[in-house]
């Protein structure tokens, strides 16, 4: 009886490797293998970060934003005394 039983585990366990040798060979044979390029990816995205700044370093440079910010106060200041003499030419 105790021989039956080791006689099966021992089947079993060979059962159960040969299963598991198969499904890897089939595996490695007929699956293609997934390989990530971590360093190539993250210079990439470095250098798409870096000419994304490089192009708002430029945009900004072509628009001076000391000069818009002048423009910008002087209409405000035009705009502000058309309305007080607007209002007190209607008073």
């Amino acid at each position: 009886m105790w021989s039956s039983i080791f006689v099966n585990i021992i089947i079993s366990i060979i059962i159960i490797f040969i299963a598991h040798s198969l499904w890897n060979h089939i595996q490695n044979t007929y699956s293609t293998k997934k390989t990530k390029d971590l360093i190539g990816s993250q210079i990439q995205k470095y250098k798409s970060m870096m000419e994304e700044l490089q192009r708002q370093k430029e945009y900004t440079n072509e628009k001076s934003p000391d000069v818009s910010m002048e423009k910008d106060l002087e209409k405000w200041m035009e705009e502000s005394l058309l309305q007080t003499e607007f209002q007190n030419n209607n008073i």
